[in-house]
């Protein structure tokens, strides 16, 4: 499972889709799920590394500078991580006074900066993604029953017990949920499975030429 959400990742990379990077690795990088050290040394060297190669993609240093420099570097479609942009907009709200101290007049360099940020990344919006809808993926996404933080770590611990640790009980209920969710092949049905697999619908209008891993 692991192995397949870095594949989700490499293919919205090279979608330019950054907010969907940003999601996935989020869950792949939270407590519950990044303390399976056991799990992690399974990966091949090829997922290990393309690993590795997301989370510097997205990493804070240099204020996001390897995350902005990709998104500034798409050509056609693009999906930003709007929290650069909010990040952004507050730094400029909070260090900047809206009027002059000495004329009191509106400070109009500050408005032009927050005009130019959020113009930014209003810009991939005249860009669309060319998507095609697969209602059974819809169906087995939409709704997520939610789980909470708790029953993670009790999925996590289950799964890797800590050292020396017995294997803890887990609510029945949790592991229910997670089975449910991630049992793709029981919901969709079997023609929908091979037409998805066959033809990609996560494409955009300049990707035609892009080639999956």
């Amino acid at each position: 499972m692991l192995s397949k959400w870095l594949k989700i990742a490499d293919v919205a990379r090279k979608e330019f889709a950054v907010d969907i990077i940003m999601a996935i690795l989020s869950g792949l990088n939270n407590t519950t799920t990044y303390r399976l050290v056991k799990t992690r040394e399974r990966l091949t060297a090829s997922h290990k590394k393309r690993f590795d190669t997301l989370n510097e993609l997205v990493n804070r240093e240099r204020n996001f500078a390897n995350r902005r420099r990709f998104t500034n570097s798409s050509t056609g479609t693009c999906l930003p991580y709007i929290g650069v942009c909010l990040v952004d907009l507050a730094f400029i709200q909070e260090g900047n006074r809206t009027f002059e101290a000495e004329s009191n007049r509106i400070n109009a360099h500050k408005l032009k900066v927050l005009s130019d940020c959020i113009a930014d990344s209003l810009r991939w919006r005249a860009k669309p993604y060319n998507l095609t809808p697969v209602a059974a993926l819809k169906q087995l996404l939409e709704p997520v029953e939610a789980i909470t933080e708790e029953d993670l770590y009790g999925v996590s611990l289950y799964v890797e017990p800590r050292n020396g640790a017995a294997q803890p009980a887990v609510k029945p209920g949790a592991l229910a949920v997670l089975a449910n969710r991630f049992q793709t092949e029981a919901v969709i049905p079997n023609d929908e499975v091979t037409k998805t697999k066959s033809k990609p619908s996560f494409r955009s209008r300049s990707s035609d030429s892009t080639t999956s891993s």
